[in-house]
């Protein structure tokens, strides 16, 4: 009995052991916090036409908040060695300086309309932040599904996965309301994004 109740205690004790990580670069969140910071940067708008839906888009501004909680959560499940999350850090910082993305999950019923990332494409993107409107270009995102919905919980096998980017600088949009515009024949979604409220310091 007691050689029973010995395997059981160290077969415990392994389960409990943390699993490898990778080098740190941002906050870790459990499963439902990581989910709910994401949902805190996402917009969702569905259009219908009576009961015919024209379309249906979420669409995630990558604030820095938002990529450095993807990083750390990249390098814990390919187990990134410090330098492979340093190099991560500093392509992250290099492109928020000239430049801001949207994760963008999309759908329409007539499957040939949900092309945003093609030059034929019927869809416009604008970005109108501070008084200023900017013109943005989709590309389709290569990642597989299970990837996706690892990173972005509210994709599914029903949305096409895109990366709207516009060339302005991270740093002025993530800090006022801002609106994201995906206009054409088929509908026009506004998703208005709105800095969340500073968290006071604790004394």
């Amino acid at each position: 009995m007691k050689a029973v109740t010995i395997i059981a205690v160290a077969l415990l004790t392994a389960c409990a052991i943390k699993p490898t990580r990778g080098a740190a670069i941002g906050p870790r969140f459990n499963d439902d916090n990581y989910a709910s910071m994401i949902r805190k940067y996402t917009q969702h708008e569905s259009r219908y036409d009576g009961f015919n839906q024209r379309y249906d888009v979420y669409a995630t501004l990558l604030t820095t908040e938002v990529q450095a909680a993807i990083l750390q959560k990249r390098s814990d499940i390919y187990e990134w060695t410090s330098s492979q999350a340093q190099d991560e850090r500093d392509k992250m910082f290099q492109t928020n300086s000239t430049q801001t993305k949207f994760a963008v999950s999309f759908f329409v019923p007539d499957y040939r309309l949900n092309d945003l990332n093609k030059k034929t494409t019927m869809w416009r993107f604008y970005l109108d932040s501070q008084g200023k409107r900017y013109v943005g270009f989709a590309a389709k995102r290569l990642e597989k599904l299970v990837d996706l919905k690892t990173i972005y919980p509210y994709h599914t096998r029903f949305y096409k996965p895109y990366e709207i980017t516009f060339n302005v600088p991270l740093s002025v949009v993530e800090v006022a309301p801002a609106i994201l515009t995906i206009a054409s024949a088929q509908g026009v979604a506004h998703l208005k994004f709105v800095p969340p409220p500073a968290t006071a310091p604790k004394n």
